[in-house]
């Protein structure tokens, strides 16, 4: 059994609950993941990009890094019954990032919290139009979520290049 802080077991309850979203609250199906470890100072982004730390029984950063497309869309289905000027339609694209991120880690705390820990997270921060950021040092597990509207990275950055 997998213990509760072990990196591939957070990712895959995030991966699990992030494809979960998708399908039932935006209608896209992930057709496909695929999932890779490395420990750099570079690490790569997507056009839209929101990060969140969680910290419990373990400490990490988690970012959720969309395609144009994909983030667009899931704008699209969030946000269709309401009135936007095309001026605050940037801000909105933004707001939908943060807002999921923000949905699927909550939704991701009571499955992660175990022997009465508590996980906490932070407020999500979005990133916009950089193509890199540089760390220190880090291993991070990233796995990529494939779907017909464009792909998006989950990747969960702990605290030190030694995670389980």
């Amino acid at each position: 059994m997998k213990k509760p802080e072990d990196i591939e077991h957070i990712l895959e309850v995030i991966v699990d609950i992030a494809s979960e979203f998708l399908q039932s609250e935006i209608g896209i199906t992930v057709e496909k993941t695929n999932q890779k470890a490395e420990c750099s100072s570079y690490f790569r982004l997507k056009p839209y990009t929101a990060l969140m730390s969680i910290s419990g029984s373990f400490s990490m950063n988690v970012t959720f890094s969309f395609d144009t497309s994909l983030i667009e869309q899931v704008y699209k289905v969030y946000c269709h019954e309401l009135e936007i000027e095309d001026d605050e339609r940037l801000a909105h694209i933004d707001e939908t990032a943060s807002d999921m991120i923000n949905i699927v880690i909550g939704n991701s705390t009571s499955k992660l919290a175990h022997d009465g820990t508590v996980v906490q997270i932070s407020v999500p921060i979005v990133i916009n139009e950089a193509s890199s950021i540089s760390i220190r040092d880090v291993k991070f597990l990233t796995t990529t979520l494939f779907t017909g509207f464009g792909d998006m990275m989950i990747t969960a950055m702990p605290n030190t290049c030694d995670y389980r």
